[in-house]
């Protein structure tokens, strides 16, 4: 229930998540920490997961998500 509250309480001030996979990278919300080899799956540059949430204030970001990109 508390995190309930919290996690209503940030998305009320503008804090959101950044926790997209298979979406095309982008440096300027993730850090990439690994890569893969692309496959019938996943194409070039596309996130294929994502080790560490990141979070947005309103346009701002406070924490690069961490992922993992095919290459």
């Amino acid at each position: 229930m508390t995190l309930d509250n919290l996690l209503a309480a940030l998305t009320e001030e503008g804090v959101t998540e950044i926790a997209d996979d298979s979406v095309k990278f982008d440096p300027s919300i993730h850090q990439a920490v690994q890569t893969v080899p692309k496959d019938a799956d996943h194409e070039a540059d596309q996130v294929v997961s994502i080790l560490q949430k990141g979070y947005k204030f309103k346009d701002r970001v406070i924490r690069p998500a961490m992922v993992v990109v095919a290459q």
